[in-house]
């Protein structure tokens, strides 16, 4: 389940600094989703693993709310000659898959 996380948290690193680099069109780097189900074979998971996804789950939803309003206020700022405005849903989207990555690594290694 590890390499589930890793793999979401890179995809997030990658795609911020695509939109960062190269605008709306960086959200190319999305694409490299599409490579997960060949990481995560396991189709059957236990009761306790079920309860972990839940707790991942939670706290990304938490995570990416408080991202959220950090893009709104930050809304303003330019960024290669962009505002964040424009662009908000872009960063949204990396940063879900990064506070998930993250959570998912953090709460896996815990229990």
């Amino acid at each position: 389940m590890n390499k589930r996380f890793i793999f979401e948290l890179i995809i997030g690193v990658a795609l911020l600094a695509s939109i960062l680099i190269f605008g709306h069109q960086g959200m190319v780097a999305l694409v490299l989703l599409a490579l997960l189900p060949l990481i995560n074979k396991k189709k059957k998971f236990d009761e306790r693993e079920i309860q972990l996804f839940y707790k991942i789950g939670n706290i990304t939803a938490a995570a990416t709310f408080l991202f959220s309003a950090i893009i709104y206020y930050l809304s303003d700022m330019s960024i290669n000659g962009e505002t964040i405005g424009t662009n908000w849903l872009f960063y949204l989207c990396a940063a879900f898959l990064i506070s998930h990555g993250v959570t998912g690594l953090v709460i896996l290694s815990k229990e």
